[in-house]
């Protein structure tokens, strides 16, 4: 299962992706054909993820193996050291989609390797 949510109530703001792949949590942010995306080591998750609105963009918490945090935004994604105060903060509602729903979201491909060159010919 998967979960999308905007992080602001215009049509083209950012769009946050939350996917459990296996022991791993994707989290991808998507904001006018940009992509950011990381991939955390959280353990399976106790219950969904919480996302949170902050001045700065959204807080992100998982309930895995331990109870981990992330800020989300126009900024980035970055993983918070220990634990934050929500208190104050609004939920944001989740909508449920299909894992890989985020479109671009899936792993990338490895390049294929690069042919070898000619040699150059004399001057």
């Amino acid at each position: 299962m998967a979960f999308q949510a905007s992080l602001s109530a215009a049509a083209a703001g950012p769009v946050v992706h939350v996917e459990q792949q296996g022991e791993r949590t994707l989290v991808a942010v998507l904001d006018g054909g940009q992509e950011q995306r990381a991939s955390f080591t959280t353990g399976r998750w106790q219950g969904a993820p919480t996302l949170y609105g902050a001045a700065d963009g959204a807080l992100l918490e998982v309930q895995g193996e331990d109870r981990v945090f992330y800020r989300v935004g126009r900024g980035g994604l970055m993983a918070l050291a220990g634990e934050q105060d929500v208190s104050g903060l609004a939920v944001i509602a989740w909508r449920d989609v299909p894992d890989g729903a985020a479109g671009s979201v899936s792993p990338m491909q490895p390049m294929s390797p690069m042919k070898p060159m000619k040699p150059l010919k004399p001057m």
